[in-house]
């Protein structure tokens, strides 16, 4: 369970070891990925750190897992894409786990859960989160989903055919108040999303994306006003964690404050420590350590979120794979308070030694 530790206040329950002697780590990567350099932010403080590493493809863990059981004492999963999709990454930690490897951050079936924006987001609202109201949709029919729940009590005589289920869903929608933020359901890096105005060009949008991503579209409020991240790690001490400082995101094109794709892949944006209320700032440090127990999470996750222009926040998502460049939002919010980048790499290895001994 999370402990409710105010900020950047450790934990005192429950002494952690470290691991000062020299391990050999394993790092399994996405080497075709545009954005993901883990591997090599990883791979250079785990030498700062006096480690020896091997890092393998993810698209050849089959091949490479047994040796990794065999000589790694512990397994960096940082798969961004694996055979060909955002939504099977879960699949490559659920192979290190049946060879009983010692894997940093979260089990595959949080992963699982998190990859799946509307899974994810049920968990959310259902702990009492806030969340954008929205509704999903198929390339041909609406499917309930718990932030906002479609209007089962609507009677329609064609409600088995296309236009009974567009009917409802107009219903269902004209209740969200414009304008629309369209995304994939399995997607990440904002791949797909669109940002429409009007309801009805909103489900016309929605079904065609469907059917070019083969996959159902969360249609959701597009909170207007800012892009927060906040992270989540580990304490020093075990069972304990600390929220790192919230930070404001903030693109370089556009006038609303949305962070496209072609932002996400190049990195222009600027990132700076959000300035909020006190009150305001306590209370998305609190929600965000209450998801990370409502989504029984490890040792580390970045939570996205808005904060509207009445300074109300709403929890977009929760990434349990966060990118570990020193200069990115996680490991770079970290720095933000003093913490050095080997320290938290030190401090993920040494929790997953601690859960799962190898050697």
């Amino acid at each position: 369970m999370v402990s409710g530790v105010e900020p950047w206040q450790k934990h005192e329950k429950n002494t952690m070891t470290l691991y000062y002697r020299s391990m050999h780590i394993g790092i399994v990567h996405s080497p075709l990925s545009k954005t993901c350099k883990c591997a090599e932010s990883i791979s250079v403080g785990l030498e700062t750190l006096g480690h020896t590493y091997e890092v393998v493809d993810c698209e050849e863990i089959e091949l490479h897992v047994a040796g990794l059981a065999e000589r790694c004492d512990v397994v960096f999963d940082h798969t961004d894409v694996y055979q060909g999709s955002f939504r099977n990454r879960g699949d490559v930690r659920t192979v290190l786990e049946k060879h009983g490897i010692a894997v940093v951050g979260s089990s595959a079936k949080a992963i699982y859960l998190c990859d799946d924006k509307v899974r994810m987001k049920e968990c959310f609202s259902k702990a009492g989160i806030p969340v954008p109201q929205g509704i999903v949709i198929d390339s041909q029919i609406l499917s309930s989903f718990a932030l906002r729940k479609a209007q089962d009590d609507a009677q329609d005589d064609n409600s088995n055919t296309c236009h009974g289920e567009r009917s409802r869903t107009m219903m269902s929608l004209k209740d969200i108040p414009g304008p629309y933020i369209l995304k994939c359901r399995y997607e990440h890096m904002s791949k797909g999303m669109k940002i429409v105005e009007d309801p009805e060009e909103a489900i016309s949008v929605a079904q065609e994306m469907s059917k070019e991503w083969q996959q159902p579209i969360l249609v959701e409020q597009l909170i207007k006003g800012k892009e927060l991240r906040i992270g989540v790690i580990i304490c020093d001490l075990l069972d304990g964690y600390e929220t790192l400082p919230i930070i404001d995101v903030q693109p370089i094109t556009g006038q609303v404050s949305v962070i496209l794709e072609e932002e996400k892949v190049s990195g222009r944006r600027r990132r700076v420590e959000a300035d909020l209320s006190d009150d305001l700032a306590s209370a998305i440090r609190s929600a965000a350590l209450q998801a990370f127990d409502a989504l029984e999470l490890r040792d580390y996750v970045r939570f996205d979120l808005r904060l509207s222009n009445t300074n109300e926040f709403y929890f977009l998502e929760a990434n349990c794979i966060p990118n570990m460049h020193p200069e990115q939002d996680f490991a770079g919010s970290a720095g933000l308070i003093g913490l050095e980048y080997e320290e938290v790499i030190e401090r993920l290895i040494s929790v997953t030694m601690n859960r799962a001994p190898r050697r």
